[in-house]
């Protein structure tokens, strides 16, 4: 049974790779600085079209995640699907999934303090205190601005704060082992989240940016929890729907037939943000993309 989770490892070695590779493209070709993709010949898009795509890589990060975590805690819940007392060793299993979402969110505060690249947010550049020592040689011009930008390990973190606790329900209310029923609300969850992300941030994003400049703390902060996963915590709950069927053991056909399924439903919800909210080169750079 571990062998069918081993694509997970093999996706997440492939997507590690990929990205050490593009932030050294970038920071040598472009300086890390998106607003540069603007002079670019647009053949380097029409060449590297592939690459481009894989570039918004944040939520395959968090669907990989999603996919291992409720493939562990279905595994784990199989032995109490009976059961509806909470026993010891059933606590420490459940608190051990929201440590794991706090340790995540801990580990992103520590990258984005000292280790991660030099990057656009907020209207100017922020450097982190080892990798912008590297960088310019000398001590860096810290700002605490930058931990108020959500990375991969923040997405992922949060991501599965909120997909344990709705795996949890789904458990306690005798759901989880209804798999229909459990993968049509997953699925609906995700799309709602990818429908109602463009408004939301449209609504709050102006405000959350004008709170870190105020400093206006408690307010900045609620809003990074709430709109730092938004689209991406969408994909935890995809790959939720996959960890689930492994852990069932359905057959791959029809985990293949879901996928198609759901890669041609993102194709044409791609088409439609971007038709409707149009989307310039210089934003493929940018996490999270302004819609």
């Amino acid at each position: 049974m571990k062998r069918r989770l081993m694509y997970i490892d093999c996706l997440r070695g492939f997507f590690i790779v990929y990205i050490l590779w593009l932030h050294a493209f970038n920071a040598v070709v472009y300086n890390n600085n998106p607003q540069s993709i603007e002079n670019a010949n647009p053949w380097i898009f029409i060449i590297f079209a592939p690459l481009v795509i894989l570039a918004t890589w944040a939520p395959i990060f968090v669907m990989l995640s999603g996919t291992a975590h409720a493939y562990t805690m279905h595994q784990n819940l199989l032995k109490y699907k009976d059961t509806s007392r909470i026993t010891p060793e059933l606590n420490r299993l459940l608190l051990g999934g929201l440590v794991n979402s706090f340790l995540l969110i801990c580990y992103s505060f520590i990258n984005m303090t000292f280790f991660h690249h030099r990057m656009p947010f907020n209207g100017r550049f922020y450097e982190t205190l080892i990798t912008g020592f590297i960088w310019k040689g000398s001590a860096p011009d810290f700002s605490i601005d930058i931990l108020f930008y959500t990375d991969a390990l923040g997405n992922i973190g949060i991501s599965l704060f909120f997909l344990h606790l709705t795996l949890y329900a789904l458990w306690r209310t005798g759901e989880l082992f209804d798999r229909r029923y459990t993968f049509r609300i997953l699925t609906g969850i995700a799309l709602t989240l990818l429908f109602i992300s463009p408004t939301i941030h449209h609504a709050l994003d102006d405000i959350f940016h004008q709170a870190i400049q105020e400093e206006r703390w408690g307010l900045a902060w609620l809003l990074k929890f709430a709109l730092g996963p938004l689209p991406n915590m969408a994909y935890g709950y995809l790959g939720a729907v996959f960890g689930i069927a492994l852990s069932e053991r359905i057959e791959l056909s029809k985990i293949r037939g879901y996928g198609f399924g759901l890669g041609f439903s993102f194709v044409m919800l791609a088409g439609c943000l971007m038709g409707t909210y149009g989307l310039k080169p210089v934003e493929f750079a940018q996490s999270p993309l302004p819609f």
